[in-house]
This record gives structure tokens, sequence and C-alpha cells, in this order.
């Protein structure tokens, strides 16, 4: 992985104002480091992504020029020796606009709340197929649980949590025999009694209105055992332009547009990262070729970098602190 801060100042916030004609001010924190530091920034506006240093100078300031106006914007600073990385700053290149910490949905603050109270153990539960299990195709790398264990554990300082993995390769949502979640839900879900249940399900089944129903019924079926469980839905990951995986996830009768519309009815927390994939293929299509990139085989099964790509969406995803060093992970590429 790339070089990575020794020190997250998850505390130490630097004040950004946006200034008229796309330029950003940036005031570092009185408790950091001295006027000598160089410092490196990363600054992300839409899809772009913009990388610079800045020599620390009188008044502690510097400035960031040339950026499109009136764009959301996450700025994260880190000083060129990588002692220390502040804490990112979400804002709007638009005149007057203070920047500040990232603003949380409903549910994400359920999620953030329940990550901040260290002293209550939670039960996080994964249920999904193949692409969840992570079997072969990581060759050995972490899955996506064990990636957010680590976080959990190591970054969040959450000891005692627990991360269970029911996922089965084959697995569908339907309640008929066979590897149907829902026929199996005792042993996939009840018996843990979880606090946070993610489930990523579509890849192996037909999608019709049965795949809602099932939905449903999963979701009830969660809040039958524990009321306060937080749901998130993670729709499937991946698949080649030109696939039939892929004809049968997009549009409006696909398997993200009918898992939205339950998760939208039914409160429960939703991730596109089919979307967010198929976005980025379009833009860079070598992440989807081969089995060197996204994909583990070619074709439907997430590799290394794939369950990377999907650990760090599920973090950011659910209002997680993402200035920490799980979270800022990459692998390099061949």
């Amino acid at each position: 992985s790339e070089d990575m801060p020794q020190e997250y100042k998850k505390d130490s916030m630097p004040a950004v104002t946006a200034e008229a004609g796309g330029r950003l001010s940036v005031v570092l924190p009185s408790d950091i480091s001295s006027a000598s530091t160089t410092w490196e920034y990363t600054l992300e506006i839409d899809d772009l992504e913009m990388k610079g240093t800045a020599q620390e100078g009188a008044g502690r300031a510097f400035t960031i020029d040339g950026l499109p106006q009136n764009e959301a914007y996450v700025l994260c600073l880190k000083s060129a020796d990588n002692h220390v990385q502040l804490a990112k700053v979400y804002g709007r290149t638009e005149a007057g606009n203070r920047g500040g910490q990232e603003t949380l949905t409903q549910l994400q603050q359920k999620i953030r709340e329940k990550a901040d109270a260290k002293d209550q153990p939670l039960t996080w539960l994964f249920m999904g197929d193949s692409i969840t299990h992570g079997a072969a195709h990581t060759k050995g790398y972490d899955s996506i649980s064990q990636l957010f264990e680590k976080y959990l554990k190591e970054d969040l300082g959450r000891a005692d949590d627990i991360v269970v993995n029911t996922a089965v390769s084959g697995a569908t949502t339907t309640d008929a025999a066979g590897r149907g979640t829902y026929a199996h839900i005792e042993e996939r879900m009840e018996k843990y009694h979880p606090d946070i249940v993610s489930v990523m399900l579509g890849t192996n089944d037909t999608i019709n209105n049965a795949y809602e129903e099932n939905l449903k019924k999963i979701a009830d079926k969660i809040k039958e055992v524990n009321e306060n469980a937080i749901i998130i839905f993670r729709t499937p990951s991946a698949a080649p332009v030109g696939s039939g995986y892929a004809a049968k996830f997009r549009g409006e009768n696909g398997a993200v547009a009918r898992m939205k519309k339950v998760a939208d009815a039914n409160g429960v927390l939703f991730i596109d990262q089919f979307t967010t994939w198929d976005q980025a293929a379009a833009e860079y299509p070598y992440l989807m070729a081969g089995n060197e990139f996204y994909l583990g085989d070619g074709n439907i099964h997430p590799g290394p970098a794939g369950h990377l790509s999907m650990t760090l969406q599920f973090i950011e995803a659910c209002g997680l602190d993402t200035n920490t060093r799980i979270a800022e992970l990459s692998y390099p590429f061949t």
C-alpha cells in the first residue's frame, strides 16, 4: 500500500473558507506543527482529484486557486513527511462557504452514534452470496468482512465488536429450499441477533417481483429479531459491460432499482455498488478487464482490489470515520 501517516489528528481541522473566483483559503489549526512544515493536500471535487503542496507561511495560511465554482469538495491535508494527517474538511467552492465536518443522513448518524459508543459492543453481520463470501477469487487477500473487522478493531478501537460473515456461494434471496437465504434465515442471521446487518443479494436471483418481496421478508425478519437493528442493502457489485449480469442489474426493472425501492420503503440504508463500479469502468475500462483489477475472475467475482473498493465505499456510506488507515488503504496496480 502507499505510504500512510503515522498519526491521524481527528480533532484538528483546518479552517477553510471559499472565496470568489474558485479559491479556497486554508488556515492550519494553531496546535499543529511549526512554520517550516510542508503540507500536501488532496482535494476531491466531483470525480476530480487534485494534489498539491503548500509551505506553511505567515499566519499559518495558504490558498488553493483555479477551482470550479459552486461545487462540493473534500479537502485532506497531511505533512509531507507522513507524520500527521488532519481531519478532512467538507464544503462547497461557493464564496463565503466555510468548510466543516461531513453532513450525515439520519441512518448514517445512527450508525455513527453506535460506533462512537465504544463501551457497547456490537455484532455486525454480512449476509450474501459468493461475492460477500470472498472465497477463492480474493487470492489470499482480505474480503470485505475481514477488512471491515480490521477497521473496527484497529482504527476505531472497537475491540469487543463481533463481525460475522454468513454469506454462502450461490445464495439467493428466495424462501425456497436449496441455497435460499430466507429459507436458512435462522443459520444466516437469527442466531447471531445482530445490531447492524449488511445484505448483498441479487447476483444469483431471477430479478422480478419475488426478488423485491424476498428482500422485504429478510428486512422484516431482521427487525423481528432486533427491532433496533440497522439494515444495509448493498447492490451487486460488478459485471463487465455487455454481460448478461450487467443487463440484469441495470434499468428500472433491474436489481439495483428494485433493491433501492425496497430500501427506501423500509428505512434501509442503500449502497449502490454497481453504479459506482459501472461509472468507473466507463471512464477507466481496464478496471473491469481481465482479473488484475476490480475482478478476480474476469467475470463477476471481485478480487483483492474489488473487495477493498467495496470496503471503502461501505465505510463512507455508513457515515463512519474515513480519516483512518484502513479507510485510506490502497493496493498498487501493476
